[in-house]
């Protein structure tokens, strides 16, 4: 069996690595362009889980302790094995391919299990997780990947009461890494833009580039990654840009 699987409707053509349980490919048929940065060696729905070495680590700032030397936390970062990739099913709403993998530090013994969904009449591809957790008290993080690519792509995400670009206009001395994101962030140029949407879990890492010593350990890359603790969604979608408001 090839290690490869291709997903594809009117909008979109997706190629899974069956290996790996990750998406490596996202083409879009409208836009006539890869949505995704193809050399990153993070991909799309890589599901990584992080553990600290000490608590005190995370504490170093404090409302009294507002230590500015920056020192790179030592952690351990766990990405899903076992994994097994279901037949593709064409349903009466959308095609989807199931994935399941084991993350023994994280999930119980039922895993942790994928659904990705392609749309039949919509422009929208829909990424389901869900686990059942272990009880965990020492700090520790869930992360999903979303490395798109756009060429000449700026990020955006609506706060409240208004669309913020991180490092562009948003208020000094505020967080352009961490933010909590109101309805949707995007990746956009002046051809289109990619939206991306979570209901369930609004705190999302956005970063234009992110240090070779953060959670992934390799060069910076633009990147769209989700931070939760419960069950992840996260729906991209792209279309053309719209001119005007």
């Amino acid at each position: 069996m090839s290690a490869d699987t291709n997903l594809e409707n009117a909008f979109y053509r997706l190629t899974l690595d069956r290996e790996k349980g990750v998406i490596t490919s996202l083409f879009d048929k409208e836009l006539q362009v890869e949505l995704l940065d193809v050399q990153d060696t993070i991909s799309l729905g890589a599901f990584i889980y992080e553990r600290l070495d000490n608590r005190q680590a995370m504490e170093r700032l404090t409302n009294t302790n507002r230590d500015t030397i920056y020192v790179p936390l030592k952690k351990t970062l766990s990405t899903l094995t076992d994994i097994t990739v279901s037949a593709i099913e064409d349903g009466a709403i959308w095609k989807s391919i199931r994935i399941h993998g084991t993350l023994p530090d994280c999930a119980d013994s039922r895993g942790v299990n994928i659904e990705i969904r392609l749309y039949h009449t919509d422009k929208r591809i829909q990424l389901l997780y869900d686990m059942h957790k272990l009880p965990v008290t020492e700090p520790e993080a869930v992360y999903v990947a979303f490395p798109f690519g756009l060429e000449g792509s700026k990020l955006a995400f609506e706060a409240q009461g208004g669309l913020v670009f991180p490092g562009i206009n948003q208020l000094e001395g505020t967080s352009s890494d961490w933010n909590v994101v109101q309805n949707f962030a995007s990746v956009r140029n002046d051809q289109g833009q990619i939206v991306y949407s979570s209901n369930d879990i609004p705190s999302s890492n956005l970063a234009r580039s992110i240090p070779a010593d953060s959670i992934t350990g390799i060069s910076p890359k633009r990147r769209i990654s989700i931070h939760g603790y419960s069950t992840i969604t996260g729906p991209p979608t792209s279309k053309p840009a719209r001119k005007g408001r």
